[in-house]
């Protein structure tokens, strides 16, 4: 199968000679986890062109991801560890990357231990797991009428103003939908902060 970004300059090479150290379902799911738990972004399933020509290139374990960050379009190229160490593959998806962005589509390539860094993963994946939680009116109201009252409080202190939901999962929904914001980069813990996402925002 011949591939529109292929380089003759580039040597052939056979990925199944690579060690593959992360199911690719599981990086996945991992990488939409985050995207769930950022208000400002919103995942568009795979960038279909690069996925078909990194599947051409044998390199079926990256992920090709298009998502909406804050109104703008991109797409992100995750690279397992076992291909990100190993040159002549990286030739390949740079490759790829610079056709793509030629097309004015913007992408960018991270290795597979910028999505799995702790805790945000962690924090993410709360979060996301979230996000389906109906949350009445009414609680969500006495939530956010607790944080204007007294202008940022604690996840167990949001929790106790809610009263027909699970009440922590509660507070999580309302993260992953952009009304209030927690600092995914330290351990969520009962008394980690929460602002209003204006506050921050």
């Amino acid at each position: 199968m011949s591939c529109a970004f292929h380089d003759p300059e580039m040597p052939p090479f056979q990925l199944a000679e690579l060690p593959v150290d992360h199911p690719p379902s599981r990086l996945l799911r991992n990488f939409l986890s985050l995207i769930k738990a950022c208000p400002c972004s919103h995942s568009l399933g795979d960038d279909a062109v690069i996925r078909k020509a990194l599947d051409a290139a044998g390199l079926t374990s990256v992920i090709a991801h298009r998502l909406s960050y804050k109104a703008n379009v991109m797409t992100i190229i995750v690279v397992p560890g076992s291909i990100w160490r190993e040159p002549l593959p990286m030739l390949r998806i740079r490759a790829i990357k610079r056709e793509r962005h030629g097309n004015n589509r913007r992408t960018c390539i991270i290795p597979k231990s910028v999505v799995h860094r702790q805790p945000r993963l962690s924090n993410s994946q709360y979060i996301s797991n979230a996000a389906q939680v109906w949350v009445p009116p009414e609680d969500r109201m006495a939530v956010l009428l607790h944080l204007i009252e007294n202008g940022y409080s604690t996840v167990i202190d949001c929790a106790r103003e809610v009263k027909s939901a699970p009440p922590v999962a509660a507070v999580f929904q309302m993260i992953s939908d952009g009304t209030l914001m927690i600092d995914l980069d330290k351990p969520i813990l009962p008394h980690s902060r929460i602002d209003l996402i204006s506050v921050q925002d």
